[in-house]
């Protein structure tokens, strides 16, 4: 959820496949792939992890994080060209320093 307080470290993430995400011509495309991305900062100028070409809508396998705002997004990939064809809104978690 967008403005979360993380419970663990890592956190978990899932996210579902919108069809609004994409333009309205490929909505009934599945997306072949996903990319996740985890950022300090909501433009992604650096993330801090990417996991690429994901088959999945989901991520867990991740390093214990640090302390403080985090963001992150999915980019979604169709079956067309090998390129993210729409990210997701950025969504921002905290955690806490005793987490």
């Amino acid at each position: 959820a967008d403005r979360a307080a993380a419970e663990v470290t890592p956190p978990r993430f899932s996210w579902p496949w919108l069809p609004d995400t994409v333009a309205p011509d490929i909505r009934e495309i599945r997306p072949a792939r996903f990319t996740f991305q985890l950022a300090r900062d909501a433009a992604f100028a650096a993330p801090v992890h990417e996991f690429p070409k994901l088959p999945w809508n989901f991520h867990n396998a991740l390093p214990a994080l640090d302390a403080g705002t985090w963001y992150w997004r999915v980019g979604y990939e169709l079956d067309r060209d090998n390129a993210i064809d729409r990210w997701s809104p950025a969504r921002r978690f905290d955690i806490a320093t005793d987490t």
